[in-house]
C-alpha cells in the first residue's frame, strides 16, 4: 500500500510531463483547469505548471446539483 508520501505530487508531475506533449504533438493552443477554491492542493497543480489563474470563483457545474464556485486556470 502507497503511503501518502508517495502518492503526494504525482498529478503535478504527470501534469508536467503530458503539458509538453499536449503542445507540441498535438494541435492544441490552450488547455483549461478548474479548481475548488477551498482546495489549495488542487490549485498547487496548475499553479506549478505554469497555468495563470484567470476567473475565481465562478459558478460552475461539478454534477453536485447546485453550481459550485470554481477557479479557471489556462496555459
Amino acid at each position: 500500500m502507497r503511503t501518502r508520501s508517495t502518492r503526494f505530487g504525482m498529478i503535478r508531475r504527470s501534469t508536467a510531463i503530458f503539458r509538453p506533449y499536449l503542445f507540441e504533438q498535438t494541435d492544441l493552443e490552450l488547455v483549461t483547469a478548474s479548481t475548488l477554491p477551498e482546495n489549495r492542493a488542487s490549485a498547487d497543480v496548475p499553479e506549478k505548471n505554469g497555468f495563470a489563474l484567470v476567473v475565481r470563483d465562478s459558478p460552475e457545474d461539478w454534477g453536485y446539483g447546485a453550481p459550485l464556485p470554481a477557479d479557471k486556470w489556462i496555459r
